[in-house]
């Protein structure tokens, strides 16, 4: 089922929700931003990001501010954009847009996995 949903509706369904992908984290919100405690491979990290919502455009941009994710990278930010197919259903598009700090370091993976895991999680059925 399509559904709209803002920063707060989507925190809420990440509290509400026991997500097999990441069963233990923690969020803090203070206006636009969002602080994320969880565990990557077993490994405690922390993803603090300012969230822009674009309603014209369906469009829900999470860009990192500080956090582990950026020890290899200059740049990281998610857009979600969502395109309704009828009233009930359509699809999320992820764009995900990230600058290595340096060359000789490697693709980020485990954070692609992580954000391809998470998209699963949220879109699961199981969960609505």
């Amino acid at each position: 089922m399509f559904r709209t949903m803002l920063p707060d509706e989507l925190v809420k369904s990440l509290r509400n929700n026991n997500f097999r992908f990441f069963p233990t984290f923690t969020i803090q919100r203070y206006l636009q931003i969002i602080i994320w405690h969880y565990n990557l491979n077993g490994k405690a990290e922390i993803f603090k990001e300012r969230t822009q919502v674009d309603k014209a455009n369906k469009t829900l941009t999470l860009t990192a501010l500080e956090g582990d994710v950026l020890r290899n990278c200059k740049i990281w930010k998610t857009t979600f954009q969502a395109t309704p197919k009828n009233e009930t259903t359509g699809y999320v598009k992820i764009i995900l847009e990230y600058e290595k700090t340096n060359e000789d370091d490697l693709v980020p993976r485990q954070n692609f996995d992580f954000v391809k895991g998470f998209a699963k999680e949220v879109g699961d059925p199981r969960h609505d």
